[in-house]
Parts: C-alpha cells; sequence; structure tokens
C-alpha cells in the first residue's frame, strides 16, 4: 500500500537550480537550494535554503523520465516522497538479503515534475533536513 511520508512545503520550482544527486556508497542525496522567502522561509535576507533527501543503507536505486512512469505514479510521487510498501522490487532484495537487515528495507519513491525525473530507492532509511546557508552562492 502506498504511502506519502513527505512533501515540499515550497515548490521544488522555487529552487534556485535543478536539483543535484549525489551517491556516496550505500547513500543518496538529492540537494536542492532556495533564495529567501519570507512568506515560507524564516531565513535571513540573501540566505540561502539548503534542502537535503538523503537515503541510507541504498541496496539499489534507479533514476527514469515521466515518459516511464504511470500517470498514477506521476500523480503519488509528484514533489512527495512515498513509500511503495511491498513490491516485487523489494521482495527480489529481500529474497537476495536474508537476514535482519533485510526486513527493514523499504521501497521509496520521488519525483519532480517540473523535469520530469523520478527516483526509486530500495534503502533502509531517509532523513529531510533543512537549513540555512551562510554563503551566496553555494559551490558545487
Amino acid at each position: 500500500m502506498l504511502r506519502n511520508l513527505w512533501k515540499f512545503s515550497i515548490p521544488h520550482r522555487a529552487a534556485r537550480s535543478n536539483h543535484r544527486f549525489i551517491q556516496s556508497d550505500d547513500n543518496c542525496s538529492i540537494f536542492f537550494d532556495f533564495e529567501r522567502y519570507p512568506e515560507v522561509l524564516p531565513i535571513r535576507s540573501g540566505s540561502i535554503l539548503r534542502l537535503t533527501l538523503s537515503f541510507s543503507g541504498v541496496v539499489k536505486y534507479q533514476t527514469f523520465s515521466e515518459r516511464e512512469q504511470s500517470a498514477e505514479m506521476i500523480r503519488m510521487a509528484g514533489e512527495t516522497l512515498v513509500d511503495m510498501g511491498e513490491t516485487p522490487w523489494l521482495a527480489e532484495f529481500r529474497s537476495k538479503r536474508a537476514g535482519v537487515d533485510a526486513v527493514h528495507l523499504r521501497h521509496l519513491m520521488i519525483g519532480f515534475t517540473e523535469d520530469g525525473t523520478y527516483y526509486e530507492f530500495i534503502c533502509s532509511g531517509y532523513s529531510i533536513v533543512e537549513e540555512p546557508s551562510p554563503a551566496k552562492e553555494i559551490p558545487w
């Protein structure tokens, strides 16, 4: 059963640029930088807010475009982090990784309708951090 875990409080289209995806070992992160929006973000004028979606214990991930996904999935996962529940893809990895850690694996999905990119993760957890950055420009 699908379950919404988190939804953008700020339209991701308001970001300074498209999201950035970084993979390091068994962790994946998606970053956004937002200019200050006084009605939504309580940070200093001229500041930049860094929003980071991090996925830990990543066993497998895949990206795909909006064209490759059903209308239902686009509606569910657009700008929303969704727990896909028990899926065949999750069952495949649980069967390959017998043991306690396999029980904690989850199938998560999020999409960005602005550029049509969607991500799916088989992972053990996630976190979301919003933090102000003192820098005017964030080096990538």
